[in-house]
């Protein structure tokens, strides 16, 4: 998945585009009633983003049209239910088996999975290359970072990835994304 435009410097910004083909400013942007109807769309009507946040239809028409946000009680399990019906089914599962280690230590390194080419900096050298993380990943880390992308946004979801990095090469630091690959 290639970053549109310029790099990306925030690595969990470039993973919620790789994982929605959207920029994250879209998702900020967004208006309670146009998340609202984006869960709609996602999950098929008004009574099934209800039973999923918890909430009556009700409170759930209010959102769309206007008359009432989220209370402070469900701000949390809206934006989080919004962001996980911003994901794009197809590359959540891509996603889901980037991670190809059957295990997370060197002796347990997979073949192929995510792989990232950006600017990356290891001690003083900072260039632009691949790396490829995958190897160091397990599928139950993959599905780490994307439950954290859900539940907590992009800074949880690239915090569950720099622990896969820092054991890839110790000290290594991603400084911009050009394209994610899974």
């Amino acid at each position: 998945m290639q970053i549109r435009g310029k790099g990306v410097k925030n690595l969990g910004h470039a993973l919620w585009q790789a994982l929605t083909g959207r920029a994250y400013s879209s998702m900020e942007k967004a208006t309670p009633q146009q998340a609202t109807q984006v869960m709609i769309d996602r999950w098929g009507s008004t009574k099934a983003v209800a039973q999923k946040l918890g909430v009556s239809v009700r409170t759930v028409q209010r959102w769309k049209s206007g008359q009432q946000a989220p209370s402070k009680r469900n701000i949390e399990k809206f934006n989080a239910a919004h962001r996980e019906a911003r994901l794009t089914p197809g590359r959540r599962e891509q996603m889901a088996g980037a991670g190809t280690a059957s295990g997370p230590d060197k002796s347990q390194a997979g073949t192929g999975g995510l792989a990232i080419f950006g600017t990356i900096r290891v001690s003083e050298d900072e260039r632009e290359r691949w790396i490829n993380p995958g190897t160091r990943m397990t599928p139950a880390e993959s599905d780490d970072i994307i439950n954290a992308m859900i539940q907590q946004g992009p800074d949880a979801a690239a915090a569950a990835l720099n622990n896969v990095i820092g054991r890839y090469v110790p000290g290594m630091q991603v400084i911009e994304i050009q394209e994610i690959d899974y």
